[in-house]
């Protein structure tokens, strides 16, 4: 992922109450940390889970899930 989108997502996730975490082949890393989801190494096709604990845990993966695919498809036209 480039640095604009892994800042929209990083915002994004920051905008919730609860802790997000992004887990892939590559180790557990904080979705709310721009430079986490850059160590990530996301990649188009890359798999990846998307995990959050609290208050609003089901609203933010939903959200986030979403973001992601609207990155995925803005990349794809580029």
């Amino acid at each position: 992922m480039h640095a604009r989108p892994a800042a929209e997502f990083a915002r994004r996730a920051n905008s919730f109450r609860s802790a997000i975490t992004l887990t892939n082949d590559g180790g557990r890393f904080s979705a709310t940390s721009l430079i986490d989801i850059l160590r990530a190494g996301l990649a188009q096709g890359s798999r990846l889970t998307i995990e959050a604990h609290g208050p609003d845990a089901e609203e933010a993966v939903d959200a986030l899930t979403k973001l992601l695919e609207e990155l995925q498809a803005q990349e794809a036209r580029n």
